[in-house]
């Protein structure tokens, strides 16, 4: 059902034998999941979410509440889960503006890259895959970006949205430029 994937082709070496999904699947199947990842953020961005979602829609005042709550959030963890609560809300432009107050507080790289690919991928899972790829590529631009990470994120949010072709270009820029795909890269 894909011709231009042959079995000769060059991809199909990346997506056979212990990489395959099928076997990253089956590796993994009835391991219990980590809690770890999802209790990292602090009670504070919680009563910040509450806040926030109170206003929907009036950016003013969630800025605003952005600035209050800033001295009390723990990092990079607290913005992380603020930008997924309002991703899975729908508040994609409030997600947007969290993002951009997040990392221009954030100095280290590495944390930017981390809220960088947490909002690529909240943005593929509501379908604004071209506002996706220009964070994507306001990050590699701004030198925190050019992680494993931030292009698997790119890459899913392309392969949810139907870009099929874009997603396969990204994955293989990703190898041109020496990053080595992950098991979330392959899923």
């Amino acid at each position: 059902s894909f011709p231009h994937l042959s079995s000769n082709s060059e991809l199909s070496a990346d997506f056979s034998g212990r990489r395959s999904t099928r076997f990253v699947s089956k590796m993994h199947f009835g391991r219990p999941k980590s809690a770890s990842s999802s209790s990292r953020h602090s009670s504070v961005a919680e009563e910040a979410l509450l806040q926030a979602v109170r206003f929907s829609g009036d950016d003013a005042r969630f800025d605003s509440i952005l600035l209050a709550f800033e001295p009390k959030l723990c990092g990079t963890d607290d913005y992380t889960f603020l930008l997924r609560e309002l991703g899975n809300r729908g508040e994609w432009s409030m997600a947007m503006r969290c993002f951009d107050f997040a990392v221009a507080r954030e100095r280290r790289r590495n944390d930017q890259g981390k809220l960088a690919s947490s909002m690529i991928s909240i943005l593929g899972r509501l379908g604004k895959v071209d506002l996706a790829k220009r964070v994507f590529d306001d990050a590699v631009s701004r030198g925190y970006g050019n992680t494993v990470y931030a292009y698997s994120a790119l890459i899913s949010a392309y392969a949810k949205s139907g870009h099929c072709d874009e997603a396969i270009r990204v994955f293989e820029t990703m190898k041109d430029l020496s990053l080595k795909p992950n098991l979330v890269t392959y899923n």
